[in-house]
C-alpha cells in the first residue's frame, strides 16, 4: 500500500512536498526510492546541463574507486520516486539513508506521523553544512550549529 503522496508543500515558495495518506508510526519505511548515480567523472558535465530545477535535486552518493579499490569517493545521484520532493526541516519527522549497495534512498519515519501531515527530512550533511531554501527558488548552504 502506497504511504505516501505528494501535494503542495505548506511552506512559501518550495513548490511541492511529500505528505501521509495514512497515520504512519514511528519506524516505518515511507519509501524505498531507486537512484540514478552520475558517474564522478562526469558529474560536471551532467551537473551543468540538468534543466532547471532539476539541477537543484542531486543527493550527494558514495561510491566506489576504480583506481583504489576499497576506497570510497564522493559522487552525485538522482533519487527517483518522490525521493528529490521531500521538504527539509531541521526538526524533521522523517530520515533518509543509502544503501549504497542497492542503489537505492530509503526514508522512514522518525516519530508517529499523522494522515494528511507533511513529510520533513533533514538536508544537513554529516559535517553539518545544510541547504537553505532561500523562497526565491534557490538553496545555499550553511553550518548547522
Amino acid at each position: 500500500m502506497q504511504k505516501v503522496v505528494f501535494g503542495q508543500s505548506c511552506l512559501d515558495g518550495a513548490g511541492l512536498g511529500v505528505f501521509a495518506v495514512a497515520d504512519i508510526p514511528q519506524g516505518e519505511v515511507l519509501e524505498i526510492a531507486p537512484v540514478i548515480v552520475i558517474p564522478n567523472n562526469r558529474e560536471k558535465e551532467i551537473l551543468d546541463i540538468l534543466p532547471s530545477p532539476i539541477d537543484r535535486y542531486p543527493y550527494e552518493w558514495e561510491t566506489s574507486s576504480r583506481n583504489a579499490p576499497g576506497r570510497m569517493i564522493m559522487s552525485y545521484a538522482i533519487v527517483l520516486g518522490y525521493g528529490s520532493l521531500y521538504n527539509h526541516s531541521l526538526e524533521p519527522n522523517a530520515m533518509h539513508e543509502r544503501d549504497l549497495r542497492k542503489k537505492t534512498m530509503i526514508y522512514k519515519a522518525l516519530r508517529n506521523i499523522a494522515k494528511g501531515e507533511e513529510i520533513f527530512i533533514d538536508y544537513c550533511t554529516d559535517d553539518h553544512r545544510c541547504l537553505k531554501f532561500t523562497g526565491e527558488g534557490e538553496f545555499c548552504w550553511y553550518e548547522k550549529d
